[in-house]
């Protein structure tokens, strides 16, 4: 769920679920909400703390960006709750569900957020299109990639 904070030049509060204008400053802030499943600890640490990096600016000024983590798909699954994610960023090669399985039961929950797969694996499009025709599949990015095009890659996602 992507939340809009505004704040501008009065001491006026303006309150809804989405958006508050608190009116000291002139700022906007923008938070995403990103569900990272992978079930490699590293990658699950280095992407969280690339992607929440305050001092990253590829996200653009006043962009925010909170990650839940999961290094296990079937936990991510029972916790997962619909309106709650921007964007699905999920490993394909997972012990018990691979990502695009783990993909197609979220988007049972909630269709509306976007998807980006990792892998480090060359993949074919088309025979994933053929092996799962409902998916959605436009995001990948591919294992290793360094945090700054992380950080675009998603941007451009989020956008």
């Amino acid at each position: 769920m992507t939340i809009t904070t505004t704040t501008s030049n009065n001491s006026k509060k303006k309150n809804n679920s989405s958006q508050h204008e608190d009116k000291n400053q002139n700022k906007q802030t923008t938070a995403y909400r990103i569900l990272l499943v992978d079930d490699d600890p590293d990658i699950l640490l280095t992407f969280k703390a690339g992607l929440e990096d305050d001092k990253n600016t590829a996200h653009g000024e006043g962009v925010r960006v909170k990650v839940d983590t999961f290094a296990d798909p079937k936990e991510a699954l029972t916790a997962f709750k619909a309106g709650v994610y921007d964007l699905l960023l999920l490993d394909i090669r997972m012990p018990n569900i691979n990502g695009f399985e783990l993909c197609e039961e979220l988007k049972k929950i909630d269709g509306t957020p976007k998807v980006c797969f990792i892998t480090a694996y060359e993949l074919y499009y088309e025979a994933l299109k053929k092996d799962f025709p409902g998916l959605d599949i436009g995001c990948f990015i591919k294992k290793p990639i360094s945090i700054q095009e992380l950080v675009i890659k998603i941007r451009k996602e989020l956008s």
